[in-house]
């Protein structure tokens, strides 16, 4: 058969079935030109013809939306299967498929990325079942929101000094304790004069405010305070000096029963005491005529062993103590004083 005989026969063939192909002809280059001119697929007719055009029309929306989930950025592929969940970007796009001109494809079975306000990609998949990385916006709110949070909780407190933490843990120690006794030497040294007085005695302490100081060397006499009122008694003189707590103030009681915020009162330091002691070394954050620094050696139980008060015209008082008994069931009636008869009572 001539070229042109064959041609004739194409153009002229009647079309077969359903399938719109020519017949006899589909091995032919001939058959082939002529397939590509004529439709893929013939019209159809009432309602077969309506569920036709809504599956093209999904299907075109199903590959419009992967096309714009491809450019945006969103659709990730890993960059090798089984991997465990890898970051954004070690992910590599899937190459596009490739087939015979015209095929038609398949709907895509891959997972479709989850979308925020206006179609934008929200989540961009990674590799492993339920792995998935968040997307710009997610990505910006969280780290904007971590920084609101540092922001809000501002610079961390710096580590306390060694003097500061000494102090913390003497009061942490002294505030747990119920009554105390203890052997005490007092020694004052006057800074003009030079002279020195030294007294010895016992103390007993139970807080709040209750504290009984009974000095025996080298003369007798008695401190005593309830809480409400102080009376300090010297039987030689036959005088009692009266007065209120409110006005009375005794530091060294008030250091070893944990009643004084030593830190909220004082600048602390750290030297070396005596004896292998440690040493805090207090000055008043508020100037006082009574006192320019306060020494307290602290054992390595952080027990006062000792405290020494200086004051502006360098006079020294101290007191070191021995024997200290701690929690041992004080009576209330021990800090109570009875006026002798016969002595004179002065308010102080």
């Amino acid at each position: 058969m001539s070229l042109a005989a064959l041609q004739s026969a194409v153009r002229g063939a009647p079309s077969a079935g359903r399938r719109g192909y020519p017949l006899g002809l589909a091995r032919s280059a001939a058959a082939a030109d002529a397939v590509r001119t004529q439709p893929s697929h013939p019209p159809r007719t009432g309602s077969t013809a309506a569920r036709w055009s809504r599956a093209r029309a999904t299907d075109a929306s199903r590959r419009s939306s992967a096309r714009s989930a491809r450019d945006a950025g969103a659709r990730r592929w890993p960059a090798r299967r089984g991997s465990s969940c890898t970051d954004a970007s070690t992910a590599v796009a899937r190459p596009p498929r490739t087939g015979r001109p015209g095929a038609r494809r398949r709907p895509e079975r891959r997972p479709t990325p989850t979308t925020g306000g206006g179609g934008r990609p929200a989540r961009a998949w990674t590799s492993g079942p339920g792995c998935y990385h968040s997307g710009g916006l997610e990505m910006l709110t969280a780290l904007g929101l971590t920084g609101a949070l540092l922001a809000a909780a501002g610079p961390a407190a710096p580590a306390p000094s060694p003097a500061e933490a000494l102090a913390r843990r003497v009061e942490a120690r002294t505030r747990h304790v119920t009554d105390l006794t203890a052997g005490f030497v007092q020694t004052y040294r006057s800074g003009a004069l030079g002279r020195e007085v030294v007294e010895k005695g016992q103390l007993s302490i139970k807080p709040p405010g209750r504290m009984r100081w009974d000095y025996r060397e080298p003369e007798k006499k008695t401190f005593v305070s309830d809480g409400k009122t102080s009376y300090f008694y010297v039987p030689a003189d036959k005088q009692v000096i009266r007065r209120e707590t409110s006005d009375a103030r005794d530091l060294p009681s008030m250091l070893l029963s944990g009643q004084s915020d030593i830190l909220a009162t004082f600048e602390a330091a750290l030297e070396s005491g005596p004896n292998g002691l440690q040493r805090l070394r207090l000055t008043p954050r508020k100037p006082d005529p009574e006192m320019e620094h306060l020494y307290v050696d602290v054992d390595e139980g952080d027990r006062i062993r000792a405290i020494l008060v200086v004051d502006a015209q360098g006079n020294r008082s101290q007191f070191a103590f021995d024997e200290i008994r701690e929690n041992v069931g004080l009576q209330d009636r021990l800090f109570r004083f009875e006026i002798p008869r016969g002595v004179e009572v002065i308010a102080g």
